[in-house]
């Protein structure tokens, strides 16, 4: 796995949940699974230095977390920093975890975009996440309703051109 590509789609990661998006989440909220395993700081760092990202994940009901996300750059003196709000919750696609992220920075729910991360742990302190890909001529956006969307995932299941690149997060 080439680290520079890894780490440098983590500083991506934020400007990916500002620009587009599903309209629709996975299943609906009621559907969500509860695995306080994700609460906590995790963090990620490029090989050179250059490139760090934190995300604080903290519970914020039976079902709901809080994401702040933090992507750091330095650039010979200058610093670049990039920080989003979000809130996500967990479906299960079979039994398969998935969650559901939604920047919250508009009031306007139905201007908030959806964005399907696949998640497992290595360790307790190992977290590997994988953004959720289009297929051929299905975007992954594209759904109108969450039960296509999720008999969608669920066909695919298996289809590894479904899932994006590893992104590893330390537990701090």
């Amino acid at each position: 796995m080439n680290r520079t590509i890894l780490y440098t789609s983590l500083i991506l990661i934020s400007f990916v949940l500002i620009s587009c998006g599903s309209k629709v989440p996975i299943d609906d909220i009621s559907m969500a699974v509860e695995d306080d395993r994700i609460t906590g700081m995790w963090y990620a760092q490029s090989p050179d230095t250059t490139e760090h990202f934190h995300v604080a994940v903290m519970k914020f009901n039976r079902t709901e977390y809080l994401l702040y996300m933090k992507a750091t750059e330095t650039k010979k003196e200058k610093t670049e920093n990039d920080t989003i709000l979000c809130r996500a919750y967990i479906v299960n696609v079979g039994t398969k975890p998935f969650l559901n992220i939604q920047p919250v920075d508009t009031s306007a729910l139905e201007e908030r975009a959806y964005f399907f991360y696949d998640y497992r742990f290595l360790t307790d302190s190992l977290l590997l996440v994988r953004e959720l890909n289009s297929i051929d001529s299905t975007n992954i956006n594209g759904f109108e309703t969450s039960e296509p969307l999720y008999h969608f995932i669920e066909d695919n299941l298996s289809n590894p051109a479904l899932y994006g690149e590893v992104i590893e997060l330390m537990r701090k």
